[in-house]
């Protein structure tokens, strides 16, 4: 009887294994994320608020999970550009950048719905005296 049940208990476990949904994506992440979003960017310090319409722009790169990132806003005052590690989470795509000292001047990070919205933040830090001021960043668009 135990050798029954084990085998049958087995056989559960590798018919459950197989019911998952393969995931087939016809570009690569960095052709998926490419295009122009807008929306609104805002800054917060405190309750210090200040928000205006912008952009975020992704151009697609050779590395299948690279792509190019520029930020930009009038007020307020953005002008950013780097790289994006890009990646598919889904049926949509994250992206992000660790590096504090790469050449878009921050770490950042954010997602690309599946109906085309993003959300994306960074923040930075400013030392006025023996202060520190943080910044924080949040972009919320469409894909256009």
């Amino acid at each position: 009887m135990k050798k029954i049940l084990t085998i049958l208990f087995a056989v559960v476990c590798l018919a459950a294994c197989n019911q998952h949904e393969s995931i087939k994506f016809d570009k690569t992440a960095s052709e998926g994320i490419a295009g122009t979003y807008v929306g609104t960017w805002t800054r917060t310090l405190n309750e210090d608020v200040v928000s205006g319409e912008g952009t975020v722009v992704f151009a697609a790169t050779e590395d299948a999970h690279l792509a190019s990132i520029a930020a930009s806003c009038e007020n307020p005052a953005i002008n950013r550009q780097g790289i994006a590690n890009v990646a598919h989470s889904d049926h949509e795509y994250v992206f992000y950048n660790n590096a504090a000292a790469g050449e878009f001047g921050t770490r950042f990070s954010g997602r690309v719905y599946k109906d085309g919205n993003i959300e994306m933040q960074y923040s930075v830090e400013e030392q006025v005296g023996r202060f520190k001021n943080i910044y924080t960043f949040t972009f919320v668009g469409q894909k256009q």
